[in-house]
């Protein structure tokens, strides 16, 4: 399908109510989503547009010199401590769990109990070929005032190219935890991405305002679960 034939099908088939819209809107809140770059975002919230806040998430968008495309931001709070946190990312196995419309998550290099090297993919509607990508994930933690820097950076080299799958083509992000106390943090959230291929940019962000609030809401009900309090085996040191 051309790129113009492609405008032609969402232009005509596109509704908010419809399996597309709803499937597209998974296949874009993954991309999105979980969880990081080596480099940090010069811009600030205070740069972009507050376009929903729900369930204690508020979701920004934010312009973008180089592309069409939004890049994202969310903030919120959770009941949790800075280990809980950092092991439930570093969990990659229970991302399907939580983490909305992520398949076949697996592990392609351990480098340490705090970095990974991960894969994922994403079921994308017809006439969209299925995404997948290879993620470097980091978590650093500052000695002094314990804050967490994750951060996600794509590595599409780690693996050759998937046949009937589309390369994710940017990925970076920053998630900043900062504890306000022992068991109880504020999240930062911040992502450039580029799925690749011939989605129509104003798709994308048409879908993604409400993308992150369900997986976030869905983290949040994971980390304040009894089953996240168990001890990790992560280094990381608490408030």
């Amino acid at each position: 399908m051309t790129f113009a034939s492609e405008i032609i099908f969402y232009l005509s088939n596109f509704n908010r109510k419809s399996s597309l819209f709803r499937q597209l809107m998974k296949v874009c809140f993954f991309l999105y989503v979980p969880l990081g770059s080596n480099v940090l975002w010069a811009q600030t919230l205070n740069d972009c547009e507050l376009k929903k806040t729900d369930q204690g998430i508020s979701v920004y968008f934010c312009d973008r010199d180089s592309s069409d495309l939004k890049a994202l931001g969310a903030v919120f709070e959770v009941e949790a401590t800075l280990e809980q946190y950092a092991a439930t990312v570093l969990n990659v196995e229970e991302y399907p769990s939580w983490n909305f419309e992520a398949k076949n998550p697996r592990i392609l290099k351990q480098i340490s109990d705090t970095e990974l090297i991960y894969y994922a993919e994403a079921d994308a509607p017809w006439p969209v070929t299925d995404r997948y990508l290879v993620l470097h994930l980091k978590v650093d933690q500052d000695p002094v005032t314990k804050m967490l820097d994750i951060t996600l950076r794509n590595v599409p080299e780690m693996i050759e190219e998937k046949e009937n799958f589309v390369k994710v083509k940017e990925y970076n992000s920053l998630l900043r935890v900062v504890p306000l106390s022992e068991e109880r943090l504020k999240i930062q959230y911040f992502l450039n991405i580029d799925p690749g291929g011939a989605v129509p940019a104003w798709v994308i962000n048409l879908v993604s305002s409400r993308i992150p609030i369900n997986t976030f809401s869905n983290l949040k009900k994971r980390l304040e679960s009894p089953e996240s309090k168990k001890k990790s085996l992560v280094s990381i040191s608490n408030f």
